[in-house]
């Protein structure tokens, strides 16, 4: 993820999320109330840090799809882990009275971030499940039993 500052000439640089593909490539760009942008998305699994040409990528292919992102100013260039499952199914369950697990959404964090929130919450208070969470169970790749 590149983070830039849009000047305050420009400001606001788009009103909404920009979505595309250059050369099969996916970008993202997302304008921020503090008249910075977010510009994304590259994945790889083996760095914790980010790779110059992965943010010259980045930046090369946003500025042909909005060029007067040329005109910003650097912020920051981060990436983090996006912790994921053998199965690609993430691990969510009561593990014992007062501890629930909800991990392991890999990329698909932000899309499943509600479904998580709403099955923990009803977890936690003894609701009846509104979706079936019984395939995330979070011991299913455990080699034996663990006390937690």
């Amino acid at each position: 993820i590149v983070r830039v500052r849009v000047p305050e000439a420009l400001q606001p640089l788009t009103n909404r999320v920009i979505r595309g593909f250059v050369e099969d490539r996916p970008i993202y760009v997302i304008p921020r109330d503090d008249g910075t942008v977010t510009i994304g998305a590259t994945s790889r699994e083996d760095s914790p840090h980010p790779r110059t040409s992965a943010i010259h990528d980045l930046l090369r292919d946003a500025i042909r799809i909005v060029p007067s992102l040329e005109e910003t100013e650097f912020l920051e260039a981060t990436c983090g882990a996006r912790p994921g499952t053998p199965d690609d199914l993430p691990y969510l369950g009561l593990v014992r009275e007062g501890l629930i697990i909800s991990t392991g959404y890999f990329r698909h964090g932000i899309l499943l971030a509600a479904l998580g929130a709403k099955s923990a919450v009803e977890l936690a208070t003894g609701q009846e499940a509104s979706t079936s969470v019984a395939a995330c169970n979070p011991f299913r790749h455990a080699a034996s039993t663990i006390n937690v």
